[in-house]
């Protein structure tokens, strides 16, 4: 993990100085939809637990390009600016039996997001592309709502109740195409693969232990954009983008307040979908 860690880290090092290069600098709003998810189970599988963790807010980002040698060349910094709130789920299983539903107002407590794409020209409407980032989402539960179906109870638990935090190291390669639909309006799709270092810390608050999932996984991508040349010089763009990708065999470690450490069985899921508009000045 270090190593991987190390390589982003010397990307976007080799990849700052070329800002000096720039030919252009653009805004993008953007909205976040989406959820992880992770199961984890008792050796026996007698007990599981599966928490859903969803998101929805909005974003503001600045990114910049520049060309070297052919190879166009993309890095952008996004940020938090609007959050809305969601509803966490947490399910509870013995022998197959839900035993406990709870739900919980889910709120974005941070977001921060670095993304370094460089694209390669192969034809005149076709290229392929590599795209590396980081980004790290942190959510808070709270004003938990549980059900027990085994004692037949309900209760509430108010206030702060659960935190969530993810760290993803991503890497996606693929291949993009575009068509002209007139001469000032063009499209591009771009789909690609996903590969992923995702790291994950639940804390449970009143509870006195938390866990850590350390996920490799893999999925697909798929991007879709609308570009309007206005001028010369601005460039008006609306698009669309849709990820996924998962680890079903992996392990989560519990350490409790007490000292006691555990492991368990646990599997990962993310899907994220991505609305966006930009505007774009070249210089």
């Amino acid at each position: 993990m270090c190593r991987l860690k190390f390589w982003f880290s010397f990307l976007f090092l080799v990849a700052f100085p070329y800002f000096s290069l720039a030919q252009d600098l653009g805004f993008a709003i953007e909205r976040y939809k989406g959820e992880s998810s992770y199961i984890v189970s008792n050796q026996t599988q007698t007990l599981k637990s599966k928490l859903v963790f969803p998101f929805e807010f909005d974003t503001l980002g600045v990114y910049s390009d520049w060309q070297h040698k052919d190879i166009d060349y993309q890095i952008q910094l996004s940020t938090l600016i609007k959050d809305s709130v969601s509803v966490g789920r947490d399910y509870d299983w013995r022998n197959d039996n839900l035993s406990i539903f709870s739900n919980s107002n889910s709120n974005v407590e941070g977001f921060l997001k670095v993304d370094l794409e460089v694209t390669k020209p192969t034809s005149k409407y076709n290229a392929i592309f590599a795209k590396v980032g980081y980004q790290q989402l942190d959510l808070l539960w709270s004003d938990t709502r549980q059900e027990d179906f085994v004692a037949n109870t309900t209760s509430q638990l108010n206030g702060s109740t659960l935190k969530y935090e993810q760290k993803f190291y991503q890497l996606n390669l693929g291949i993009s195409h575009h068509s002209y639909i007139s001469k000032s309006v063009d499209i591009r799709v771009r789909p690609s693969i996903i590969f992923a270092y995702i790291e994950s810390k639940d804390s449970h608050l009143l509870r006195n232990f938390y866990t850590i999932q350390n996920n490799i996984v893999n999925g697909y991508g798929i991007n879709v954009e609308l570009n309007k040349r206005v001028t010369p010089t601005d460039n008006i763009s609306v698009y669309f983008d849709y990820e996924y990708y998962k680890d079903t065999n992996s392990d989560m470690y519990y350490y409790y307040n007490s000292g006691v450490k555990q492991t368990l069985p646990a599997s990962y899921k993310h899907s994220n979908r991505i609305f966006g508009v930009s505007y774009q000045y070249q210089f």
